[in-house]
């Protein structure tokens, strides 16, 4: 029996993928964190906010169907707990895990730019919004966080002086 070409069928990815991002997110911003001397609060914000940020900008601004996926499920606030615990274990040992870190760190990045494109694609946009809210989706936790902690305007204050010195 043949179908119709036209009829696209997504399969949707198992969450465990986007629990997975959030996780290795969270571990980011707990240790840019744990690096700054952040209080508690201070790290599980810039955990929370680098672990949903892109999810958070996905859902709300891109998709709009309903209220975001981490506020609907509370495994997500779990993954973040789970972050900030482990960031805190092994803060330690950074030096001799920075390798594998960088590659959690870019295994996450692409996590989340496959979830968010394949959320976009099931909410029914087009294939470049899709691409583009996957780029989004993907980049969004490391823009938030390098905004909270000033870090591009930090450094870039750094290059003027030494440029007009």
């Amino acid at each position: 029996m043949l179908t119709d070409p036209s009829i696209i069928r997504t399969v949707a990815l198992p969450p465990v993928i986007d629990l997975g991002a959030t996780f290795l997110f969270s571990i980011t911003g707990a240790m840019e964190a744990i690096r700054r001397h952040y209080d508690p609060v201070g790290l599980f914000v810039l955990a929370l906010a680098c672990g949903l940020g892109g999810g958070l900008l996905r859902d709300g601004l891109f998709i709009q169907a309903g209220p975001p996926a981490a506020m609907r499920d509370g495994s997500y606030m779990i993954a973040v707990i789970a972050g900030c615990v482990v960031a805190g274990l092994f803060f330690k040992h950074v030096e001799r895990l920075s390798m594998p870190f960088l590659i959690f760190d870019a295994l996450g990045t692409g996590a989340y730019g496959v979830v968010g494109a394949s959320r976009a694609f099931e909410a029914g946009l087009a294939i470049p919004a899709c691409i583009f809210v996957g780029v989004v989706n993907a980049v969004g936790s490391g823009l938030i966080r390098d905004v909270l902690v000033r870090e591009d305007l930090l450094r870039a204050e750094r290059d003027l002086d030494g440029f007009f010195r």
